[in-house]
């Protein structure tokens, strides 16, 4: 089963609602009672009767592919996978399948549902709190589509989940403070939307997590000191938001840490000397906020660091003489006060020692390297396979 498909956004829906709410369009379609009570049909009647809402509230007949929906093997129904033993749903997945219309609410009569993705489609209207009944759920993936309103904080009941992409919609309010109760989740995506308010503290709870990525969104507030208790975090994005404050020093708790940017925020605080934890960061984004004071010596530590962006703050004074330790491919440190002390006297960018350490990396105005743009991915084959086990 292919799970993941481009993340490119699509704000525009393209199928007619005439196909959902025209009763007498009797061909579009599918009846309920007879597709679900119809001889040798090999699962319960409450999730047949939900697989065939998903279809009806979805535009099902102007679906890319809607082969054998309808039919008695429910296994044949693409993108369906079921336990015809069992008689449950496993699997649905119909991303990138030009689905439009609203999730009904009995999206939640799966109990051994493991895998939802709907990505990539047209579906709008709000995210159903029916959601939470799905306990088994492992994947849920609904990006890139166009749902609006609230997380609901039924997403918490989730506690078997490992991967919940929500980006690329228009979810708005508050991240729910019950999403840290996610304790096994490795994947938190919700990067464009219009989320608002702070980053919930019980965010720390969740130990699994191991990419974390709300870039892009109207948060406020600061890093909680409580993200230092996620110590298999990886990657670790919160790009074009309205954060501010100072960086928590907790911060340098994250010892796996291999890429963090925080660029067009508004952090207004000094540089904690606890970055130089990070001894395992590659890349290190922190440009357009308005950081002030002296580049911190601890950063000179960070062996494996390979980019270094800290353009456009307020730093001041010059390079760090621990720099001469890195083995950095790119640095950007345009648009600062470096060179000058607090005071504005000229104290020199940089030292003679380090003069040919830093005219051997490119400073050039194009970004050389980047860090990764692509959602970290565990428990998928090289062919994009799930593992999960029927």
């Amino acid at each position: 089963m292919n799970l993941f498909k481009n993340y490119s956004h699509k704000f525009w829906i393209t199928c007619c609602l005439v196909t959902i709410f025209n009763s007498n369009d009797s061909a579009a379609a599918l009846d309920n009672l007879s597709v679900c009570t119809q001889p040798g049909l090999n699962v319960d009647f409450g999730q047949c009767n939900a697989l065939v809402n998903i279809y009806n509230s979805t535009c099902g007949s102007d679906w890319n592919n809607n082969s054998n929906w309808g039919a008695a093997d429910v296994n044949s129904w693409f993108g369906v996978t079921a336990d015809i033993v069992a008689g449950e749903v496993l699997f649905i997945e119909l991303n990138n399948n030009n689905l439009c219309g609203f999730i009904p609410s009995t999206i939640g009569d799966f109990p051994a549902l493991r895998l939802l993705n709907l990505s990539d489609n047209n579906i709008f209207s709000y995210l159903p709190s029916g959601i939470g009944n799905l306990t088994d759920l492992r994947f849920l993936m609904l990006n890139n589509n166009q749902l609006s309103d609230s997380i609901p904080s039924q997403i918490g009941q989730l506690l078997q989940l490992e991967f919940l992409l929500l980006d690329g919609n228009q979810l708005t309010g508050a991240i729910p403070t019950e999403i840290g109760q996610l304790i096994n989740l490795k994947d938190l995506s919700l990067n464009f939307n219009q989320l608002s308010g702070q980053i919930p503290i019980e965010v720390g709870n969740m130990l699994a997590l191991e990419y974390l990525s709300i870039r892009e969104n109207n948060l406020i507030g600061n890093i909680p000191d409580t993200i230092g208790q996620l110590t298999q975090l990886q990657y670790f994005f919160l790009d074009k938001n309205n954060l501010s404050g100072s960086l928590t020093p907790c911060i340098g708790q994250l010892q796996n840490l291999l890429q963090f940017s925080i660029h067009d925020n508004g952090f207004n605080h000094t540089l904690p000397e606890t970055l130089g934890g990070l001894t395992q960061i590659e890349f290190l984004t922190l440009s357009r906020n308005n950081f002030w004071g002296e580049i911190p010596d601890a950063i000179g530590q960070l062996a494996a660091l390979k980019q270094l962006i800290l353009q456009e703050n307020h730093l001041t004074g010059s390079l760090p003489m621990t720099f001469i330790n890195l083995n950095l491919e790119h640095l950007r440190l345009g648009s600062n006060h470096l060179g000058f002390d607090q005071f504005g006297d000229f104290v020199g960018f940089i030292p003679a020692a380090l003069q040919t350490w830093y005219d051997a990396i490119a400073t050039t105005n194009s970004i050389g390297l980047s860090y990764t743009d692509s959602i970290f991915r565990q428990g998928f084959d090289q062919a994009g396979q799930c593992n999960l086990t029927l």
